[in-house]
């Protein structure tokens, strides 16, 4: 990545946004250039258009990693297991923040498909009655959804404080949070 090369290599915290995906290629590039990086915030998910229409929600779905299983990692064990390898050198981390979501990718395209196309439906008026939600402003996705997502989503925090003795704290973009 070019924006690095001309970033100090003794940088603690490091926060970046709009990503098209978070992959091992990007941990490992941070990793090895930011050793001593205390707080690194990574996300994909403000790609996502939930402000538009449901068009556009779903046409920006289409531009970024936002849920790289199974599509980039065939499972979140794959995934994990890169992240764990290619984070190790980051003696010092504290802060681990990836905003990607560890459902897998279908998640948000059946729901697209059948939740809000139900909403989408209005050839009469051509608009729709409702602004676009995401699975987690829908009981039928969080109902199928909703505790598988949040068990995996803890097994990897928890694999990730296990693996790396610094880390504090490990979130995830979700979208089925913990009280939901």
């Amino acid at each position: 990545m070019l924006l690095f090369k001309n970033m100090t290599a003794a940088l603690t915290q490091m926060k970046l946004t709009h990503l098209p995906r978070i992959d091992s290629s990007l941990l490992s590039l941070a990793a090895s250039r930011f050793p001593t990086l205390v707080t690194l915030e990574l996300s994909c998910v403000e790609r996502l258009d939930e402000h538009c229409c449901w068009l556009c929600f779903e046409e920006s779905s289409t531009c970024c990693a936002h849920s790289p299983i199974p599509g980039v990692y065939a499972t979140v064990d794959s995934l994990l297991s890169d992240f764990l390898k290619v984070l190790k050198p980051l003696e010092r981390l504290e802060t681990l923040f990836l905003g990607i979501f560890l459902s897998d990718a279908d998640v948000l395209a059946r729901h697209l498909e059948r939740c809000a196309a139900v909403i989408m439906a209005s050839p009469r008026t051509g608009y729709y009655p409702a602004p676009p939600f995401g699975p987690n402003k829908c009981a039928v996705c969080c109902a199928e959804h909703g505790v598988a997502t949040r068990t995996r989503e803890l097994r990897v925090k928890a694999a990730i404080a296990a693996a790396i003795p610094s880390i504090q704290s490990v979130g995830f973009s979700s979208w089925f949070p913990l009280g939901q």
